[in-house]
């Protein structure tokens, strides 16, 4: 973990004010990066692009038709938690190279690439609490942006935090260096409020950015209205920040206590 953290120009809305440690700057504009900054963009469900300062861009989990669009830019990596149809619509970005965190066979990829700026690393989970039985497994990516940051995508994540040891010896070692979480909240698919808080709880990351629940865009995606919405999870918490925007740029600062920050989804 770099242990600091700055989070650039954050405006709250929807009620909530921001924690009294979280850190403001004003950011670079769009499209540009000053050195030592990192822009995460939420599209939704589990779809983010990370824009290094080495001018590298990640696309997680790709979806396709479910009510988000997609970035429209150049993608340089995909990488794809596990092989269900809202995780792994990869033709989104024809030109990009993928990395699977799960094998053909549903195994299990071990990765570990240093490409650009960025070291990619895979974390071995279920995609449920039955070691894999209902769901299957999940790959959590872990991408260290230089001498930068961490960021952790949970991916699909469904089991409870405590097994994780025993799924991976390796795995805390990967996943405890995160500065930055991207971690479903919504339940029924993946762990709910609980999980994700008991997982919050345990990493200490600077930025939690909740992901994978319902909202008024989503669609034709079986089961949806199972999911909880991310206020249920961000209900009764006092440093959950609202930034009327989609895109947040991090860089190394002061050590703060962990924050939420819920990004706007970009609908189809």
């Amino acid at each position: 973990m770099i242990a600091a953290l700055i989070i650039l120009a954050v405006s709250c809305g929807g009620g909530d004010d921001p924690p009294a440690s979280a850190t403001t700057e004003t950011p670079s504009p769009a499209g540009s990066l000053v050195p030592g900054e990192v822009r995460i963009t939420y599209y939704g469900h589990s779809m983010f692009t990370i824009e290094t300062p080495g001018g590298l861009t990640i696309l997680t989990d790709p979806n396709e038709g479910i009510g988000y669009r997609a970035p429209s830019g150049e993608i340089d990596i995909v990488t794809v938690s596990h092989e269900h149809f809202d995780h792994n619509k990869t033709e989104v970005a024809p030109d990009a190279r993928v990395l699977r965190g799960l094998t053909e066979s549903g195994d299990w990829s071990e990765i570990d690439e240093t490409i650009g700026d960025v070291r990619i690393r895979s974390a071995r989970s279920f995609h449920d609490s039955a070691e894999g039985a209902d769901r299957g497994k999940n790959t959590m990516f872990v991408f260290t942006v230089g001498d930068l940051l961490t960021i952790v995508h949970a991916g699909d994540i469904g089991d409870e935090p405590n097994p994780f040891a025993v799924q991976d010896p390796a795995l805390l070692g990967k996943i405890m260096d995160a500065d930055v979480l991207l971690v479903p909240v919504g339940g029924h698919f993946t762990i709910g409020s609980e999980e994700a808080d008991a997982i919050i709880e345990s990493l200490a990351p600077t930025l939690v950015i909740p992901m994978h629940y319902r909202t008024e865009f989503l669609k034709d995606l079986p089961d949806a209205d199972q999911m909880a919405m991310v206020d249920d999870f961000t209900v009764g918490k006092t440093n959950v920040l609202r930034p009327r925007q989609s895109s947040v740029q991090v860089v190394p600062g002061p050590q703060e206590p962990t924050a939420i920050m819920v990004l706007e989804p970009q609908p189809e």
